[in-house]
């Protein structure tokens, strides 16, 4: 699963996350120093129930992988390329393809990120046939406070799609507050603490198609350093 380049995994951060589980160095014995073992994280189910498991970071994902591998499978029947959904091609503030977009924003700052030059193969010049999802993932840059709600990073919509708020309170990956729409303010709100210097705060946006029974998901990670 770490293999697809789907926008999530990074192969030099493991502790990033993705389809194949999110890992951290083992740390307790010297002679595991270079070992890697499965992370928590904590999902918000559909009933509002929290789970904070190893399991989680991959069932988290699970509704993507499963249509996306089912997608694959639907590229078989046809020999027409246009009848089958494909994937888009995640472009944020100028950054496009897979690999994260690393930003730097002050203390109490804010800045845009816009990901409307997205490309739907499947529909050019036409963004309308995807969905947009950004997400605070807080395990991904401090996994030492799985489990807590910290709103660190605050995440706005700026383009919601027409009769919403483009706002969520949960989605199908367990993120909560989450923003949709192809671009959105984002809030640095860390505070000033030794314990959370340096560190990198991670909004993930998934990018979803809307043709065809099974939707093809990507992603592209923005990491966030505070000032």
């Amino acid at each position: 699963m770490w293999l697809i380049p789907n926008g999530l995994p990074d192969h030099g951060h493991p502790s990033w996350g993705g389809w194949g589980g999110r890992h951290n160095p083992v740390t307790w014995l010297k002679d595991l120093s270079r070992e890697y073992g499965m992370s928590y994280d904590t999902v918000v189910t559909k009933t509002v129930l929290r789970y904070t498991s190893v399991q989680s970071t991959v069932w988290r994902w699970r509704d993507a992988f499963r249509d996306d591998f089912a997608a694959r499978m639907h590229w078989t029947l046809h020999q027409n390329y246009s009848a089958a959904t494909h994937p888009p091609i995640v472009n944020v503030n100028g950054s496009e393809g897979p690999e994260a977009l690393h930003v730097t924003i002050p203390p109490g700052a804010s800045i845009t990120l816009d990901a409307s030059e997205t490309i739907d193969v499947d529909h050019p010049s036409d963004i309308s046939q995807l969905e947009f999802e950004w997400s605070f993932y807080l395990e991904a840059g401090y996994q030492f406070d799985y489990g807590a709600k910290l709103d660190y990073i605050r995440i706005e919509p700026l383009l919601p799609p027409p009769g919403t708020d483009g706002k969520l309170s949960l989605n199908a990956a367990g993120f909560e507050d989450v923003a949709f729409g192809p671009a959105v303010s984002v809030t640095n709100l860390v505070p000033n603490l030794p314990k959370l210097k340096g560190r990198g705060w991670h909004v993930v946006l998934q990018v979803r198609t809307k043709k065809g029974p099974y939707p093809i998901t990507r992603y592209k990670q923005i990491v966030i350093k505070s000032e």
